[in-house]
């Protein structure tokens, strides 16, 4: 999760942190310690050819308790324009192939403890929040709440309000 004592500081390029079938992703990223190297802050951002979106921020105080514990915390929104949906279960077909948006914001703390030089045991909370279901955005497949419904995809359909679905 956090920094680890060899990153490197300043501009790197982001490649990946998307899930599969984003394709390719590239995008900016910078990280700089503070206060002497006692607080690290890490932000970046990155789009895929198919148009998928993320950005994320970390800031973590990787050196308390004489280097044997790190905190920080963590936001990330991603932006899914074509996730594939084929229906629930093993029974699913490849021509019953629909497209989905997926908007989140997902935060996270965490916690490292060194008790020596040799182990570190890590824990991680996190929640995830503003989850939004749209309509996809390719022109070869239709939307997945053209096709399925409430019982074969839940919550696949469109709220008739807001013209997105969210989950708590």
């Amino acid at each position: 999760m956090g920094a680890s004592k060899g990153t490197p500081e300043g501009f790197y390029p982001e490649l990946g942190g998307m899930i599969n079938g984003a394709g390719f992703s590239l995008g900016p990223g910078f990280r700089q310690g503070l206060f002497g190297d006692r607080m690290m802050v890490d932000a970046s951002a990155a789009i895929s050819w198919r148009r998928y979106k993320m950005m994320q921020s970390q800031v973590s105080w990787p050196r308390l308790v004489n280097d044997r514990l790190e905190l920080g915390g963590q936001v990330k929104y991603q932006d899914f324009t074509q996730v594939n949906f084929f229906g629930i279960g093993n029974d699913s077909l490849k021509s019953s192939r629909t497209d989905y948006r997926l908007k989140d914001i997902d935060t996270l703390g965490f916690a490292t403890v060194r008790p020596n030089t040799w182990l570190a045991i890590t824990g991680r909370a996190g929640a995830l929040r503003r989850v939004d279901i749209e309509r996809g955005t390719s022109t070869r497949y239709p939307a997945t709440q053209d096709i399925f419904d409430e019982i074969s995809a839940p919550s696949s359909r469109v709220s008739r309000t807001t013209s997105t679905q969210t989950w708590p």
